[in-house]
């Protein structure tokens, strides 16, 4: 309903969470921002700078959880931003960033582009069956120029998008 939020961003390379968290603290302080506490700390046993703050009116305040911590090459950046409440929806989303397993990993699929080739007669959708082709077909004729060829010729190469593991 637009009360809520949480941002994830990745701001710079690692070591400098408590600069960026001095820095935004800084910032709220001059822009008259309540803080309700900050410093150093731990967020999922990795060094991190955490805020915590009120801004808006009496009446309808928006409240705030921010988290900047080092990971390997990079900071990283977790904020939640909430009114009435939804503080403990905000905090189970923040506390649900973790690592990911090689297990997990492994069944992530990302859409990829390929060059397939079609069989004589195949129609658009037999083609994206056996090629496994995740767009629509109207969207496989404007990409390939098809102008609404409804059976292909043995050998003519189209565009795909398939789902494929990620590499790492």
């Amino acid at each position: 309903e637009g009360d809520a939020a949480v941002i994830l961003g990745a701001p710079d390379e690692a070591g400098k969470h408590v600069t960026y968290g001095k820095k935004f603290l800084e910032k709220a302080q001059s822009a008259g921002i309540q803080v309700l506490s900050s410093g150093e700390t731990k967020f999922k046993s990795l060094p991190a700078f955490e805020l915590k703050f009120i801004t808006g009116s009496n009446k309808n305040p928006t409240k705030g959880h921010m988290i900047w911590f080092s990971y390997q090459d990079l900071t990283i950046q977790l904020a939640g931003m909430w009114q009435g409440a939804n503080k403990d929806s905000v905090d189970a989303c923040i506390n649900s960033f973790d690592g990911i397993s090689n297990d997990e990993l492994k069944k992530i699929k990302v859409p990829t582009l390929s060059l397939e080739k079609a069989k004589a007669g195949e129609s658009l959708d037999d083609f994206s069956k056996r090629t496994g082709n995740i767009w629509k077909n109207d969207f496989l004729d404007v990409v390939n120029n098809l102008q609404g060829q409804s059976t292909l010729n043995e050998g003519q190469e189209l565009k795909v998008a398939i789902y494929t593991p990620v590499v790492y």
